[in-house]
C-alpha cells in the first residue's frame, strides 16, 4: 500500500531456517536483510539499480516450472514473454513506434538474454527427454542455489586459444574457431570441442613434441578445469569430449544461438550457418529457433507499438 509504505526509510526483514544434518545434528540459522523500500513513482533510479538480474531470472525460472507441471509447457513459455513485455514497458527507455530507440537500463539488460535461454532449455522443452529426465532437470532448478540454477538456464562457454588465458564467451555460434577448445558448462553435462585446426594438430601428435608445449597446453587445460568441476559438483556431469563437425558436437551447438540464418526459397529459416576462415571450417547449425537478436527485435516491436 502506498500509503502505509514509507519510503526511503531502511527496513529489515529476517528468515529462520532449520534443519538436520546427516549425524542427527540440529541447525537453526537466522538470516537477516536490511534494505530501503523505493517505488516507481518516487525513486525510480533507486528502484532500478537494485534490480538483481541472476536473482530475477532464477525466482522467474522457478515460478515458470511451477506453471508447467500444471500447464501445458506452451502455456508456461507465454507467461515468460508476457513477463519481459511489462518490464520492458515499465523500465525502458523508448519513443512509441520508433523500435530503434527501446534502450534497457544497464542492470536489467542481461535480462532478456536470459530468458531467451530459459525459452530454449531443456527444462521447457520436453522433445527429446524422457519423463523422468525432464522430471530430475526441473527438480534440480528448483532446488539449486541462483549461481547453479543460471548455469542450467545460460551455460557458461569458455574459449581456451594458443599462448592466452581462457576467456569467457557469449553463447553464439560465432565463438566457434578453429584454433580455440571451448569447454561448455551445463550443469549436468560438460563439454569439451576441439576445434578442426586444433584437432588435426592433435591427430599430427604435435602436442608431444618438445617444440610444441602451447598446442598440449590448450589441450590439456580444458580437461583440469573440468575435472575441478567434477570434484566440486554434486551430481556429477556427463563429460563429453569431441571435435569440431564431429556428430557429437549437436550438444554444444543446441545450446548456442544461431546468429546466422539461412533462409529457404519461402522465406523461411533452414538452417544456420557460421563461416569461420574457409569452406573447411564451415559450422552448420539445422535449428528450427530464431536468433536472439530476432528476439530482441520482435520485443522492440512490440514494447514500441503503441497500444489499443
Amino acid at each position: 500500500d502506498k500509503e502505509i509504505v514509507n519510503v526511503n526509510t531502511s527496513e529489515v526483514i529476517q528468515f529462520e531456517t532449520r534443519y538436520k544434518l546427516p549425524n542427527g545434528r540440529q541447525i537453526f540459522r537466522v538470516s537477516t536483510l536490511d534494505f530501503r523500500w523505493a517505488t516507481q513513482e518516487r525513486n525510480f533510479a533507486e528502484l532500478v539499480f537494485g534490480f538483481d538480474s541472476d536473482a530475477t531470472s532464477a525466482l522467474i525460472s522457478r515460478l515458470t516450472i511451477e506453471r508447467a507441471l500444471n500447464y501445458d509447457p506452451f502455456d508456461a513459455t507465454k507467461v515468460i514473454d508476457r513477463m519481459i513485455i511489462r518490464m520492458s514497458q515499465h523500465f525502458g527507455n523508448f519513443r512509441m513506434s520508433q523500435p530503434d530507440t527501446f534502450k534497457l537500463p544497464p542492470p536489467m539488460q542481461r535480462f532478456p538474454a536470459s530468458m531467451f535461454h530459459l525459452r530454449r532449455s531443456r527444462f521447457m522443452r520436453l522433445f527429446n527427454h524422457t519423463p523422468d529426465e525432464t522430471a530430475f532437470f526441473r527438480f534440480a532448478l528448483r532446488h539449486e542455489t541462483t549461481g547453479n540454477m543460471m548455469t542450467m538456464i545460460e551455460p557458461i562457454l569458455l574459449s581456451y586459444g594458443l599462448e592466452r588465458p581462457p576467456e569467457r564467451k557469449p553463447l553464439d555460434v560465432a565463438s566457434i574457431q578453429p584454433d580455440t577448445v571451448l569447454l561448455l558448462d551445463c550443469y549436468f553435462r560438460l563439454i569439451i570441442q576441439h576445434g578442426t585446426s586444433i584437432a588435426a594438430w592433435r591427430e599430427q601428435g604435435l602436442h608431444l613434441q618438445e617444440d610444441y608445449k602451447h598446442v598440449k597446453k590448450v589441450l590439456e587445460d580444458p580437461i583440469a578445469h573440468a575435472q575441478q568441476i567434477l570434484s566440486d559438483r554434486f551430481p556429477a556431469p556427463f563429460v563429453l569430449v569431441c571435435d569440431q563437425g564431429s556428430s557429437q558436437s549437436r550438444y554444444l551447438l543446441a545450446q548456442l544461438n544461431p546468429s546466422s540464418v539461412i533462409k529457404s526459397g519461402d522465406g523461411k529459416a533452414a538452417g544456420v550457418q557460421h563461416r569461420n576462415e574457409g569452406p573447411e571450417d564451415e559450422t552448420m547449425l539445422i535449428s528450427d529457433d530464431v536468433s536472439y537478436e530476432s528476439f530482441f527485435a520482435h520485443l522492440r516491436q512490440i514494447v514500441t507499438t503503441p497500444r489499443q
